[in-house]
């Protein structure tokens, strides 16, 4: 138990200290950033990028933060920790060999299952409401003021998102051995996806529209989540973790 936490703690730790580097070197760069914008509007061709840039003016600090914390930071790097996480859980035991180990602890599957699940969920998702409450104080050294209450509930919706991710990944886990074949098909998707989020007809049907930059200035505004897509999303999240379940019920090592 004590190693467990131990690395726990590590990963943790780790997670929160890359999110926070991002974020400060985002907020040192934001004076000059700020001073570019309208160039950056003109150079600009692609449509969806466009609409980025337009949210980044007319959210000025708040969009910039968006952008730069929850849709650079939190979702390419919180969805690359929740693929990694998820795969350690079951399919690496099995791919090592250990999973016969695992099975054989005077613990019910279910107990055993749960705990990995809530270990990784905890790991993903408590670093980024750490360096997002951490966001106002930063900004104070750029001669700022930004809210924290509008900033937890992105926080939030970014969660859904990463959870809806960690736990049709964690499916996955379980019910395959092989965690980087599990990790490489998770990457080829997250291209995919993000590519068809930049191509202008298609944009609407990517995932990454659930957390597009627009919805979070949206959240700043109204001071309110979206309820219908985080709603949807947690749905995902309790469906693939429920089957997760049944599938660990049945599994072999």
């Amino acid at each position: 138990m004590g190693r467990s936490l131990r690395s726990f703690a590590v990963l943790v730790l780790g997670y929160f200290a890359v999110l926070e580097a991002m974020l400060w070197l985002s907020l040192v760069f934001w004076p000059d950033f700020e001073a570019n914008l309208k160039l950056l509007k003109v150079m600009t061709k692609i449509a969806p990028i466009r609409e980025l840039v337009d949210v980044l003016r007319e959210g000025e600090l708040p969009g910039y933060i968006v952008f730069q914390h929850f849709f650079k930071g939190c979702l390419f790097l919180g969805g690359a920790a929740a693929v990694l996480f998820a795969v350690n859980a079951v399919a690496a035991e099995a791919h090592r060999g250990t999973l016969e180990i695992l099975l054989s602890r005077p613990q019910s599957r279910l107990r055993i299952l749960l705990e990995r699940w809530l270990f990784g969920a905890l790991a993903l998702l408590l670093p980024v409401f750490a360096s997002t409450w951490t966001i106002p104080t930063l900004v104070e050294r750029v001669e700022e003021t930004i809210e924290l209450q509008p900033l937890m509930l992105g926080a939030v919706h970014m969660s859904c998102m990463l959870l809806a991710i960690y736990s049709g990944t964690f499916f996955l886990s379980t019910i395959g051995r092989h965690p980087v074949r599990i990790a490489i098909g998770a990457l080829f998707f997250a291209v995919f996806e993000l590519a068809t989020y930049f191509v202008m007809e298609a944009t609407n049907w990517s995932v990454v529209r659930f957390v597009d930059p627009r919805l979070f200035v949206d959240i700043f505004t109204r001071k309110s989540l979206d309820w219908e897509i985080c709603g949807g999303l947690l749905a995902f999240a309790g469906l693939a973790t429920v089957a997760s379940l049944i599938a660990f019920q049945h599994r072999k090592p």
